[in-house]
């Protein structure tokens, strides 16, 4: 990651710009969410169903939900960990240019929250796929798979409900209001602008529980 905001802050340097280095770092979201969320979420519960540790767990007096909630909460906390992590970039930047006028255009305390609060939210829906996707199996492999393929398709889906010509029964997959809860670029635009919509919330929130409650009768019924 700091590879990408060098060569951003390098781009910026050289090249006058609309937005701020902050936005453009952000906007590439995408690409380590596809890797980092596999890699955090698929031994979750694949690897105890492997050793046989989960019928185990069960045992406590916790229900599968519970047992899922926690798995959810360890990978998210690790996932807001290492996106914390990269608040040192523009940080650093900010505090070794914050005189003269250059300081204010590298760094934007609204657009920072922002993209923050877009990374935060979007990526509870994120793992909460990871772990739905390690209930199905026993092998990592084909967890951290199924999750990166999961994570793919929600990021580029709003995109191909509106150029995939849909007929029939199907033709409501391209009207405004069902692609615009879809479309995870838009809601980055939105919010790095500051600006707090409540429909992107109401969306990955309620999706992240739906996912979640999938993964637990998954791992009920499987028992």
């Amino acid at each position: 990651m700091i590879l990408f905001y060098w060569v951003i802050i390098k781009d910026f340097s050289e090249v006058a710009k609309n937005e701020f280095p902050i936005v453009s770092f952000f906007r590439n979201f995408w690409i380590p969410n596809l890797f980092v969320v596999p890699l955090i979420t698929m031994k979750s519960i694949a690897d105890d169903r492997r050793m046989g540790t989960l019928e185990a767990a069960l045992t406590t007096p916790i229900t599968p939900f519970q047992l899922v909630l926690s798995k959810f909460l360890s990978a998210y906390l690790t996932y807001l960990f290492l996106w914390c992590l990269t608040l040192s970039f523009p940080l650093l930047t900010h505090l070794m240019l914050s005189e003269g006028s250059i300081g204010g255009r590298l760094f934007s305390p609204e657009a920072l929250g922002g993209c923050l609060v877009f990374i935060a939210l979007s990526g509870s829906c994120f793992v909460a796929i990871g772990i739905l996707c390690s209930s199905l199996t026993r092998s990592q492999l084909v967890a951290g798979m199924l999750c990166f393929t999961g994570v793919f398709i929600l990021i580029v889906s709003g995109r191909l409900f509106a150029e995939i010509p849909f007929g029939g029964n199907f033709s409501f997959l391209q009207s405004v209001s069902f692609n615009d809860l879809f479309h995870t670029f838009d809601h980055f635009e939105i919010f790095s602008k500051g600006v707090l919509d409540l429909r992107p919330f109401v969306f990955y929130l309620s999706a992240s529980i739906g996912l979640l409650s999938v993964a637990s009768i998954v791992i009920e019924q499987k028992i």
